[in-house]
Formats: structure tokens, C-alpha cells, sequence
């Protein structure tokens, strides 16, 4: 009567939302809930994975899903029952269930050429993360849609602040991509790409506009307050341990991916593009 949870960082904003979802749905129904942390490895997600199932869980929630030497292919070679949640992990076929990342970044470039941005800039995660290549994707998609917009991908090396301010700041320093518009990848990146700012001296949302994605706690709070996409976290937890349930009542798992709607909040790092 235990579930593991796999999550890829612990102290990333946005996933304890999710596990608390799962253990309020899953605690009723008789399951205590094991939680693993990856660190955002693919040898971490391996012994996470190892080790919940020594301790003999009787499924799994992973949101920690990399496309690079993942594991979880052996998982369901092993009739093991598994929810994938946030992220996939390639042709593995468990279901998903995730927010609509591509209209949230469809709908975050859409509201910046609607203020008048027609120069973008895009700080993506990993590249081995499926969120960070559906959001890239979205992203050159949807500045391309307008025909009269620019946008330029640039990859962050991990989905953290440290790592959205190494990735901007360079940026920053050379101006001439004339961008006045940014997208991160997610809202850790978005913080980074704040503090790449104030090191530069460039002002948001004066010189330069900035949207984030998750919406986690904090979002608001920050200076200036950041305009993100929301992910339904809370209803992504339910739907996963409520998959997962069915599975372990003896339903066929199917490949199949929930996508849940998000929602673009604007705050105050937007604003129409000055001059």
C-alpha cells in the first residue's frame, strides 16, 4: 500500500504542489506516498527508481522523465505500473498527463506582439526534457505565425536561476539580436534572467519584457511581479494518482496524454515595447 513519487528537483517551486495533490488523493484510499529526487539526472532517476522498487512500492508517479537514457523503458518491459506526469520519456507508452505547455507559450508570444515586441528572445531548458523542447518548439511556431516577428532559442543548461542568468547574460552584454521580449522556459530560468538584468543595468519591464511558465508561489512577489503561464499543478497531481489507482485496480494502463489547460497571467513584467 505505497506509491513512489519521482520528482526531478525537490527544491524547484512547482513540484510540491504536485506531490501534495497525489498523497491528499492517494491517503483516503489507503496508500502512503514515497518521494524520490532525482536532481535532474539521468543516474539519479535510476537509483530513485531502483530503490523504490527494493522497498517494493506498488506503483510509481514519475514527473522526473528524461528522453536520454531513461529507465522507465525497463519499467514497463517489467509489467511495472507507472504515471508519467508533466514529463514524458519518449516512446515509453504509460499514460501522461500534463499542462498544455505549447498554448501557453503560443498564448505568452501572442500577448507580446500584441504590445508591440517584434524582436523575442526564448532561454529553453535541457534540451533532453520534453517540456523544454514542446515549449522551443511552441515558441519558433509562434513567432513564425505572425510574419512580422524574430525570435532566437537559446538553451539553459539546467531549469534553474543560476542557470537562465548564465544563459542571459551574455545576452545582455551584446544587444544585437534587438530583442525586447523574453519567454523562460520555466520561472526558475525567469529569476535568473531578472538577475542577469539588474547586473546589466537593463530595467523590465522598461528595456526589455520577460514571461514566465509554472506561475509558482512566488511569482508575484518578485520585483517587478512576473507575468507567467500557470500550470494547474494541483489538478495534474489528482489526475496522476487517479490514473495510477485505476492501474493498480486491475485496469489495462493505455497510452494515452491528459493535457490540462494553463492559463497566461500578466503581471508587471510586461509592458509595450518603449520608443
Amino acid at each position: 500500500m505505497t506509491v513512489g513519487v519521482v520528482i526531478p528537483d525537490i527544491t524547484n517551486p512547482l513540484f510540491p504542489p504536485l506531490v501534495r495533490a497525489i498523497e491528499a488523493h492517494l491517503q483516503p484510499h489507503g496508500y502512503s506516498v514515497l518521494i524520490a529526487n532525482t536532481d535532474g539526472f539521468a543516474a539519479g532517476e535510476r537509483g530513485a527508481l531502483t530503490s523504490l522498487l527494493d522497498r517494493r512500492v506498488d506503483g510509481l508517479i514519475i514527473a522526473s522523465g528524461q528522453r536520454d537514457e531513461s529507465p522507465i523503458a525497463d519499467l514497463y518491459e517489467a509489467g511495472v505500473k507507472v504515471v508519467l506526469l508533466n514529463r514524458d520519456a519518449g516512446p515509453v507508452p504509460y499514460p501522461l498527463v500534463a499542462g498544455n505547455d505549447a498554448s501557453g507559450i503560443t498564448a505568452a508570444v501572442r500577448s507580446l506582439h500584441d504590445l508591440g515586441h517584434r524582436r523575442l528572445l526564448h532561454i529553453a531548458g535541457p534540451s533532453n526534457l520534453s517540456t523544454s523542447t514542446t515549449r522551443a518548439d511552441a515558441f519558433e511556431a509562434a513567432w513564425r505565425s505572425f510574419g512580422d516577428m524574430t525570435g532566437t532559442v537559446v538553451i539553459a543548461q539546467a531549469l534553474s536561476i543560476e542557470a537562465g542568468r548564465a544563459a542571459m547574460l551574455p545576452l545582455l552584454h551584446d544587444r544585437s539580436h534587438g530583442a525586447t521580449g523574453v519567454v523562460a522556459s520555466n520561472d526558475l530560468i525567469a529569476v535568473g534572467i531578472l538577475r542577469a538584468m539588474r547586473q546589466t543595468g537593463i530595467e523590465c519591464p522598461r528595456d526589455m519584457s520577460l514571461i514566465g511558465f509554472n506561475d509558482v508561489q512566488f511569482a508575484e512577489d518578485l520585483a517587478p511581479p512576473l507575468s507567467t503561464v500557470r500550470v494547474p499543478a494541483t489538478s495534474m497531481g489528482i489526475r496522476a494518482a487517479q490514473l495510477l489507482l485505476e492501474a493498480l485496480s486491475g485496469a489495462e494502463q493505455v497510452q494515452e496524454t491528459i493535457m490540462l489547460p494553463v492559463s497566461l497571467i500578466m503581471r508587471g513584467s510586461t509592458a509595450a515595447v518603449s520608443g
